[in-house]
């Protein structure tokens, strides 16, 4: 053997380490997999104890604002002025472009709920979608915990 083969051969990865990884990546790829194809994200949020619940239509509107309005009574409830909440509107964002490429329509509102925890959920209606907002933050929640009513309000 001359120089260079023997480099090369100290230099290769030992096969049991090779061999480790590939599963360790093939079972965290199958694991992905399974929460995604089974619902596992959704079905760890339960709603059952909602304390407070709004449905709410978000509407664009010119200048660039974001009108938020209660369904079914339509009254409007705040308006976010341009370039404000980041967080509210990335949301809205992601949540209206999963809408289209479900063919879901936007005849159907978001319902946003307090949970007896004082966790805080934003329900897509139209695909089924549900989001813990506290997963991104206090701060985060509590821009939509801002929508929801105070007090005398019943679970839809």
């Amino acid at each position: 053997m001359n120089a260079g083969q023997d480099r090369a051969q100290s230099e290769q990865v030992p096969q049991g380490f090779l061999i480790a990884a590939g599963l360790l990546v093939a079972l965290t790829i199958s694991l992905i997999a399974g929460v995604r194809l089974f619902g596992g994200e959704n079905g760890a949020i339960s709603v059952a104890g909602a304390v407070a619940t709004r449905d709410l239509r978000f509407v664009d509107e010119p200048g660039g604002g974001v009108g938020v309005f209660a369904v079914p009574e339509g009254r409007r409830i705040v308006t976010v002025d341009p370039g404000s909440n980041g967080f509210l509107r990335g949301t809205l964002r992601a949540l209206v472009r999963e809408r289209r490429l479900n063919g879901a329509g936007d005849a159907e509102p978001f319902r946003l709920m307090r949970l007896a925890d004082g966790a805080v959920v934003l329900e897509d209606l139209a695909t089924g979608r549900r989001l813990h907002l506290g997963a991104f933050g206090s701060t985060n929640s509590a821009v939509f915990a801002g929508l929801l009513p105070t007090s005398g309000n019943k679970p839809q």
